[in-house]
């Protein structure tokens, strides 16, 4: 089974974008979706960094991608036979950011921050 979500950015300021275990999902949430209480998988739009299990970026050196701009089009794509999760950005796809437990079920999660404003498109 593969999930998918497709996402614009209206207007870019800090926002990230990614997933975490459904049962965790909350209106009130507290903390960062993608820190080590919450155990969620981001990618940071000001940075272009991923983001798992704490508010450092994770193991890489380098940014999976550019920077977010106003009327980007982000695609997630949640593939739960290998528990790949990876990212389409316009036109450009990126090797899977993150394997994840198979076991789990997971959901859409986006923190926004001043005035970053987003679209589901699917």
């Amino acid at each position: 089974m593969t999930k998918r979500w497709r996402i614009q950015i209206k207007r870019s300021s800090w926002t990230v974008v990614g997933i975490i275990e459904s049962h965790l999902c909350s209106r009130n949430l507290v903390g960062n979706f993608y820190d080590q209480h919450n155990n969620g998988y981001g990618l940071k739009g000001m940075d272009g960094r991923v983001f798992h299990s704490g508010n450092r970026p994770d193991w890489r050196d380098e940014p999976l991608c550019m920077l977010f701009s106003a009327g980007d089009d982000i695609e997630m794509t949640l593939n739960m036979n290998d528990g790949s999760l990876s990212y389409r950005i316009n036109e450009t796809s990126y090797p899977p950011s993150f394997f994840v437990d198979i076991n789990q079920e997971f959901s859409l999660c986006c923190a926004l921050c001043k005035d970053a404003e987003l679209i589901l498109l699917k």
